[in-house]
């Protein structure tokens, strides 16, 4: 059924497609880039464990090439209807992702900053660093990507000023969904920072109940 209905995709459907799988992708790292990649449940809801007493994350893609390839299939049924938005993203080319170097460039970034929070996460930090100070570092990472994201979003509005007054009005509007863009990002960072600020605080609170309980 999927392959007949895109045999029926005109050329221009069937690449509006695969950019909108690939900003998908991107999304649903970025959200857990900043929100925790999630953990894997069993039926009932309980987190599951290795054989180490760790928690098991679900599959996140750690390469380029896993990004490309990367689908519901990875997921347990289970975990598809408990994350549902997992459903919708399909393999998507390596030429495909390369015609669009602004979002591989976005992959490449949330790929790479998520690798540290595994490599935390495998290696057992988080089992002696403070779940407050864990979630520090990932929005800091996070924070550094939507920055790199809003740089991107500034040369690109440059780019398009200046020719602003000869491209046609579909252009003009992208020059207006880039801007608003920016200004999300940047009220989203402010709004981040915030919120480490207030992690920050806290952290102070567990190290000073350590050493009130080391001196005792």
């Amino acid at each position: 059924m999927q392959t007949s209905l895109i045999k029926k995709l005109s050329p221009t459907e069937a690449r509006e497609r695969a950019q909108l799988n690939i900003i998908k992708k991107i999304a649903i790292l970025g959200d857990w880039l900043r929100d925790g990649i999630p953990l894997e449940r069993d039926s009932k809801g309980r987190i599951l464990c290795d054989d180490t007493g760790c928690q098991i994350l679900v599959y996140a893609p750690n390469s380029l090439r896993s990004f490309n390839t990367w689908t519901k299939q990875l997921y347990s049924d289970e975990t598809q209807i408990r994350l549902a938005y997992l459903t919708s993203i399909h393999r998507n080319g390596t030429d495909t992702l390369n015609k669009y170097p602004f979002l591989k460039d976005q992959a490449v970034s949330l790929i790479q900053d998520l690798g540290r929070i595994l490599k935390q996460h495998r290696y057992g930090s988080d089992r002696t660093t403070p779940t407050a100070e864990l979630e520090i570092k990932s929005l800091r990472l996070f924070i550094q990507n939507q920055n790199k994201k809003i740089i991107q979003f500034h040369k690109e509005n440059i780019n398009l000023s200046r020719s602003v007054s000869t491209i046609e009005m579909r252009e003009k509007s992208r020059f207006d969904e880039l801007k608003l863009n920016y200004m999300n990002l940047d009220k989203q960072n402010i709004q981040l920072r915030e919120k480490i600020s207030l992690l920050t605080k806290q952290l102070n609170n567990i190290y000073s109940l350590r050493d009130v309980n080391n001196e005792s």
